[in-house]
């Protein structure tokens, strides 16, 4: 009888242990999910955005507005402008930039758009000529599991379509 009282409470104790585990998996598991649908919204909005930029007449400003109403998950107040010149962006948190460019030939290289460009990526093609539009978009957010580190995390989408 003794024996049985010694024991008390060690099955919270484990159950302590093994919950805080099964825990950090699960909202692990979540946040993947929350993390991926970001990831395929911002990819499809990037698409959406060139397949619009690859029409004659669209200015930067109408491809990046795209972007803002084919994305629920970012503010349009809390656009920042891409630096061009490198590879990732550096953004804070919940904020997403755009990056527009020109292709003149099919694998040549790219030609970068600025933000205040009204010009069209698409102007003045010649017929037969394979000029394409590409647009990146950047999104920063968060990966919080509990009980975890809570890194930033710089999501991003590309759309190439060629010129019409």
């Amino acid at each position: 009888m003794r024996r049985f009282q010694d024991e008390r409470g060690a099955s919270a104790v484990e159950f302590a242990i093994i919950a805080s585990l099964l825990f950090m998996i699960l909202f692990g598991t979540i946040q993947f999910g929350i993390i991926f649908n970001r990831y395929q919204g911002v990819q499809a909005a990037s698409r959406e955005a060139a397949r619009l930029g690859s029409l004659q007449d669209t200015t930067v400003v109408a491809i990046e507005d795209r972007v803002a109403d084919s994305l629920s998950i970012v503010n349009p107040a809390n656009k920042d402008n891409c630096n061009v010149s490198s590879g990732t962006p550096t953004l804070a948190l919940d904020r997403w930039c755009v990056q527009v460019f020109r292709r003149q030939t099919s694998g040549g290289s790219l030609t970068p758009h600025t933000t205040s460009d009204s010009s069209t990526p698409c102007n003045a093609i010649q017929p037969g000529n394979s000029k394409s539009v590409v647009v990146r978009v950047w999104y920063r957010t968060r990966l919080d599991i509990p009980l975890w580190a809570s890194p930033q995390l710089n999501i991003s989408g590309s759309g190439e379509f060629r010129c019409e």
